[in-house]
């Protein structure tokens, strides 16, 4: 019965996710940052109440650092994508073509995921000094990702699956052998 306890408590400890690397590129710009693929999401943002924050994330745009920059992620009822602000000021602001949101999860717990060549467009609203439709690449750095090998919680379950079974065996030959 212990045993059981200790598999249940050791295979519900959460994974460690990755980071998620932002690159959007433009003919002209270059913007690059990374979040925790699990990020503290932080309520309401800047512009909606459709959306969540991150800080402080440093940003890179074309080679020169913004620290302590605030970006946004949107759900589709704001045109998805996201916003980077460094202060009160609008860097970026772009939604997605189709208004496709790239987390999953709620407002209040995200997850980000990867994403490959997503079109962006520009969006006016809070006049961003880089207004231009970017190409979105988010790539998971760490963590696991489809082809990786499994986290640490499915080595642990499979291995107390094992142990049972094993014990299981002993414990019925164990029987067998006292009547």
């Amino acid at each position: 019965m212990l045993r059981f306890f200790i598999c249940a408590i050791l295979s519900a400890t959460p994974a460690v996710a990755g980071t998620i690397n932002y690159t959007l590129t433009s003919r002209n710009h270059r913007v690059s940052f990374s979040e925790l693929q699990q990020p503290v999401a932080q309520l309401p943002c800047a512009f909606s109440h459709d959306c969540f924050s991150t800080y402080p994330i440093d940003v890179t745009i074309d080679g020169s650092l913004f620290s302590s920059s605030i970006v946004s992620f949107y759900t589709p009822a704001n045109s998805g994508a996201l916003t980077i602000l460094q202060g009160s000021t609008v860097l970026v602001n772009n939604g997605a073509v189709g208004n496709l949101q790239i987390f999953s999860g709620g407002l209040s717990n995200p997850t980000l995921f990867e994403v490959s060549n997503l079109q962006l467009f520009t969006s006016s609203a809070g006049s961003p000094q880089f207004d231009e439709a970017f190409v979105l690449n988010a790539v998971l750095d760490g963590g696991t990702s489809s082809g990786d090998a499994p986290e640490a919680s499915t080595w642990v379950l499979s291995f107390c699956a094992l142990l049972t079974i094993i014990l299981a065996r002993a414990f019925k030959y164990r029987t067998l052998d006292l009547s």
